[in-house]
């Protein structure tokens, strides 16, 4: 085996990769609809006081759920247990065990 294999080997297998995730973004573009499809959207707001954040908060909320009903997507605030492990994950990668916990935790 000489020494350019492995890096021949690891090339295939990212365009592969990318082969089949232009293949989901075309069908997603060419209006099929995912099947459970879950995606989370980290926002924050500033305000004077928690009241006020907490009302800048929902106004982006309210702005994000009318750019979304275009897609015909549903937005869910978060809040407790799946906010913090959400948190959590912004800051270190979680492993696979712990990503398949935290989603099973969910259902």
């Amino acid at each position: 085996m000489s020494s350019g294999t492995p890096n021949t080997m690891g090339l295939e297998a990212l365009q592969r990769q990318i082969r089949v995730v232009q293949a989901r973004i075309d069908r997603l573009g060419g209006g099929e609809k995912p099947v459970n499809s879950m995606m989370y959207i980290e926002s924050t707001a500033v305000g004077i006081s928690e009241k006020d954040a907490r009302d800048a908060l929902s106004k982006q909320l309210a702005e994000l759920t009318t750019v979304m009903n275009v897609f015909d997507l549903s937005i869910v605030r978060i809040y407790g247990r799946e906010l913090y492990l959400l948190h959590r994950m912004n800051y270190m990668i979680p492993g696979l065990d712990d990503v398949r916990r935290q989603f099973q935790q969910q259902t």
